[in-house]
């Protein structure tokens, strides 16, 4: 949606940053790398001579966040490497963070949907120590950017059909063209029961082919 509304937002005064192949790369890493915060770097300092006279640039990409697959136990690395590549820049930080029990159950769906055939308790039981720790998550950045640089948001597509993330980021950024958007998260049809066990045997015992 930021990249749709650009024109309009640029109007408000701020200025989309296209997505570059380094923010997919951050996503995994798990130790300071010189080379992606060059990258990063030289990305944001292009952005920014073409944005001159913008006094504020989006950059919105999920896996600056980190890896979903280790529960985010890579975020401190990633934090880590974000603020290499910003360092230049005044940065706030903003997160959706979505209720661990949903962010879960999700997650093990998209497991089925991909192939896999384990039970909820199998794949929880892959779980590492501390996987999906908000707290900590949060902690990540604030060693790097500060509290006071920390907006945190909640997510409520799971319980409010009427919420909209795109309208709740425009409000916390002051951005009019956002904040006025109606329902624009998607709402996935979970597994009944039924078809949940169905996908997992499907799964077992059919191949691609």
């Amino acid at each position: 949606r930021l990249r749709i509304s650009s024109r309009s937002l640029r109007a408000e005064g701020f200025y989309v940053v296209p997505v570059h192949p380094w923010m997919s790369e951050v996503m995994n890493v798990t130790t300071e790398d010189d080379r992606l915060a060059r990258a990063g770097a030289r990305h944001l300092r292009g952005v920014y001579r073409k944005g001159q006279g913008t006094r504020t640039f989006l950059l919105s990409c999920e896996s600056l966040s980190g890896d979903p697959r280790s529960g985010y136990l890579n975020a401190p690395a990633v934090a880590a490497n974000l603020a290499n590549a910003t360092g230049a820049f005044d940065v706030t930080i903003l997160l959706f963070l979505r209720r661990q029990d949903f962010f879960l159950e999700s997650f093990y769906l998209q497991t089925i949907h991909e192939g896999r055939s384990w039970s909820f308790r199998e794949f929880q039981d892959s779980l590492e120590k501390g996987a999906f720790n908000w707290t900590y998550l949060l902690s990540a950045f604030e060693t790097q950017f500060s509290h006071e640089k920390i907006i945190v948001l909640p997510y409520l597509g799971d319980t409010e059909r009427s919420w909209s993330a795109v309208a709740a980021f425009g409000q916390a950024i002051g951005a009019q063209i956002l904040a006025g958007s109606v329902i624009d998260t998607p709402h996935n049809r979970s597994y009944s029961f039924v078809g949940l066990e169905l996908a997992r045997r499907c799964n077992r015992n059919l191949t691609p082919d």
